[in-house]
């Protein structure tokens, strides 16, 4: 049957499949998006194929690889529910180096790190994270393109059968570049999108990068790549959300995100500023949530609460839903082979100058195996509101799921919510109220 998580959507006359419980995002063409309605319907593989056939001329091999790629995306699941953490996907920052300069990078990306992986050690960790059975290779940085060998890298996860994701700056994305990803079946690309024009961008990620952006967007769609953009606010182009949104879909995105500044990593010290409206990241979420109604029909707009009202709904139908997703699914790798459950753990203690990463750390590869990490991952409980008391008697807590683990640890020093230490609570109340 199809994954009770699963959604289909036509936007600007192209059809796209997202699993909502595994954050996918997958364009298809119309025969694709008819199987999946057709498997739907019937609820039956073998039915859905009889219908389709009335449709289309496809054989029953090509009928059968395509439902085998859908099961591997839990698109077509045995059961819908599931009670432990996905091995799904792997957030890799394959190099700290970068090409721009951006006031608000939570990483401060800059030159390469002296001990990133080299290439041998990166096709030795996509092997076992095969072995491991994860399906999905995220590749970030840095700017993972800025590394020389990441076409070598990107071929040898396809080989290997990963999907991938391109998390980039896209302004190196060049035709060649773009041919590369297409001819290796990047499945998503997460672009950053800060402004609507030239002046608004410079002022965030330097001068001439807004140009080489659009035209890096303009090669993804030559080649019918799959895009989404995501936009940072800021005091500099709050008021240009829309017109950045408009952009997005002019350029042929497929989702659109808009989060606020966070002042960690480089923003700590280029003066960069949050938007007026800082806090009131509930009145926020809801201006973003009007916008995804109003261009309902030609882009995905993400915010927070269709986030937190998503994985209500997933926790209902039976599915592991601790209060992160990412912890539920994967694992995050930096350039130096150091494994955590998320980014959080590691980018934004090292940011706030937290003493001791080690705290966060699942593991290094290559001295510590996939396999190693990933027992001692599944050794850790995060649902937080079993675990806290002060969770446990708040009403709002079946929205917020006792909220970031990571921020809970760089507060005080535990995953668990303490007296006091709640941020969700009262702009939960009001979404509780409200929605």
């Amino acid at each position: 049957m199809i994954s009770t998580a699963v959604e289909l959507k036509k936007l600007n006359g192209r059809f796209y499949v997202f699993n909502r419980r595994v954050s996918i995002q997958m364009e298809l063409n119309e025969s694709g998006y008819r199987i999946i309605r057709a498997i739907q319907e019937t609820k039956n593989i073998k039915a859905a194929f009889e219908e389709i056939q009335k449709e289309y001329e496809i054989e029953k091999a090509d009928f059968a690889d395509f439902v085998d790629n859908l099961k591997r995306l839990c698109i077509v699941v045995e059961n819908n529910s599931t009670n432990k953490p996905l091995n799904w996907t792997v957030e890799w920052d394959i190099t700290n180096g970068c090409n721009l300069r951006c006031k608000h990078c939570m990483v401060s990306s800059s030159a390469p790190l002296p001990d990133e992986l080299s290439t041998q050690q990166a096709f030795d960790l996509i092997d076992q994270l095969s072995e491991s059975e994860f399906k999905i290779i995220v590749f970030s940085g840095g700017e993972p393109l800025s590394r020389k060998d990441f076409p070598e890298i990107l071929k040898y996860a396809y080989k290997k059968g990963f999907y991938t994701k391109l998390l980039t700056n896209a302004s190196l994305i060049d035709d060649s570049m773009a041919k590369l990803l297409a001819e290796n079946d990047i499945l998503f690309c997460q672009i950053s999108l800060d402004g609507s024009d030239t002046e608004t961008f410079g002022k965030i990620r330097g001068k001439g990068v807004f140009e080489k952006v659009v035209q890096g967007l303009k090669n993804l769609k030559k080649y019918g790549l799959n895009f989404g953009a995501t936009m940072v606010v800021t005091s500099d182009n709050y008021m240009k959300i829309e017109e950045t949104l408009q952009l997005a879909i002019s350029l042929g995105a497929s989702s659109f995100a808009a989060g606020q500044l966070q002042i960690v990593g480089r923003a700590l010290n280029t003066g960069i500023q949050p938007p007026p409206f800082r806090e009131k990241e509930f009145e926020f979420d809801k201006i973003m949530r009007q916008m995804g109604q109003k261009y309902q029909d030609k882009i995905i707009v993400r915010n927070y609460i269709d986030t937190v009202l998503n994985r209500k709904e997933l926790g209902e139908k039976g599915y592991l839903v601790s209060s992160c997703s990412r912890i539920d699914q994967g694992i995050s790798i930096f350039p130096d082979g150091t494994i955590t459950f998320c980014k959080g753990f590691y980018g934004k203690c090292d940011a706030m100058l937290v003493d001791n990463k080690s705290n966060f750390s699942l593991g290094r590869f290559p001295q510590d195996s996939i396999s190693t990490v990933l027992k001692k991952r599944n050794k850790y409980n995060f649902n937080i509101v079993d675990n806290s008391s002060v969770c446990q008697k708040c009403f709002v807590s079946e929205l917020c799921l006792g909220g970031c683990p990571a921020e809970h640890f760089i507060k005080n020093g535990d995953f668990v919510v303490s007296e006091g230490q709640c941020d969700y609570k009262d702009e939960l109340l009001e979404l509780k109220a409200n929605v």
